[in-house]
């Protein structure tokens, strides 16, 4: 969660309190969260209306190129986004089956700045591994939007050839909580760019040997977004 106040200007200028409950630099969105807050407040210091949820994400488009995050912000939940030739993004809210899985979050103390993580990614891909990933995503989204589906299945959906091997280095502990995943017990992938790890249980069937620092377990999905208050 990040807030922010705006206080009414002594003389000129405004004051802000901004409280960021989003971990920095751990995978986890928190620049994207800030891009949207700041277009909301510098709306309203000048006294404008906040704009649509679709028009705020084009705004926020310029100042960060990648929508992923920018419409988990804005929209809440499990969202897709796309953005066209011509720039404007498009925002696909999609169903998340919370009575099913448990989502949980390990992260990590060390930082990972998004600037380096993407230095270890190689310049071209085989297309059998962007096909494998293709594929993957497909069935992954197919899959939530049902009531039964096998979680094994779920789990080999999240086994990446793009960028998890190649940050393996970087990121304490996704080795071997790869390793579990064989088992399928759990669906793990990189939260970002990471270090944060995002971890999905099977509710019928909890991973319960799991006692790892920086571990949230169980955290809730928010389906919010962005909401304005005023006091």
């Amino acid at each position: 969660m990040l807030m922010g106040r705006i206080f009414p200007p002594e003389d000129k200028g405004i004051r802000l309190k901004i409280q960021c409950d989003i971990p920095i630099g751990k995978g986890l969105g928190s620049s994207a969260a800030a891009i949207v807050a700041g277009i909301i407040v510098g709306h309203l210091a000048v006294n404008q209306s906040i704009p649509d949820r679709n028009e705020l994400l084009n705004q926020a488009l310029a100042f960060e190129k990648h929508p992923d995050n920018l419409a988990a912000a804005i929209y809440g939940g499990f969202t897709a986004a796309m953005v066209d030739e011509n720039e404007n993004v498009t925002v696909a809210e999609l169903s998340w089956p919370d009575e099913r899985l448990l989502v949980s979050l390990l992260v990590p103390d060390a930082k990972l700045e998004t600037k380096k993580a993407r230095l270890v990614l190689p310049q071209k891909y085989p297309v059998k591994d962007v096909v494998h990933n293709l594929q993957r995503v497909a069935l992954f989204c197919s899959m939530l939007s049902r009531k039964n589906f096998e979680f094994a299945t779920l789990a080999e959906c999240l086994n990446d050839r793009l960028h998890q091997p190649y940050r393996m280095a970087l990121v304490p502990n996704l080795q071997s909580l790869l390793g579990q995943r064989k088992d399928n017990c759990m669906a793990i992938c990189l939260s970002g760019a990471g270090p944060s790890i995002l971890i999905i249980e099977d509710r019928e069937r909890p991973f319960e040997e799991m006692a790892l620092k920086g571990l949230m377990r169980d955290s809730k999905i928010d389906r919010k977004g962005v909401i304005i208050t005023e006091n």
